[in-house]
């Protein structure tokens, strides 16, 4: 905890991802739903609480279906190494 820094988002990325922006509603349920409500990483199922995962933030707050993943959070950060990596997914 204490060396763990925190990444700042943009104020952009937050009103992207907000709860009460209904693009975003919509796009998580209809992942979740093209997924079976299992994670993209482990493919165990997700349970309540889980995360939208960008492939890329290149159309960050109109992104399509196939630009985000369903995923736990601890498979999140996993995925985010994965995109760092530029490893594709399965």
């Amino acid at each position: 905890k204490g060396c763990e820094l925190k990444r700042r988002r943009s104020p952009a990325y937050e009103r992207a991802i907000s709860k009460n922006n209904a693009h975003w509603t919509q796009l998580r349920w209809a992942r979740y739903r093209l997924q079976g409500g299992r994670c993209a990483v482990c493919h165990l199922p997700l349970g309540f609480n889980w995360h939208l995962h960008h492939l890329g933030y290149k159309n960050l707050g109109k992104e399509t279906i196939n630009e985000v993943r369903a995923v736990h959070p601890l498979c999140h950060k996993i995925a985010d190494s994965w995109r760092k990596a530029k490893r594709r997914w399965r």
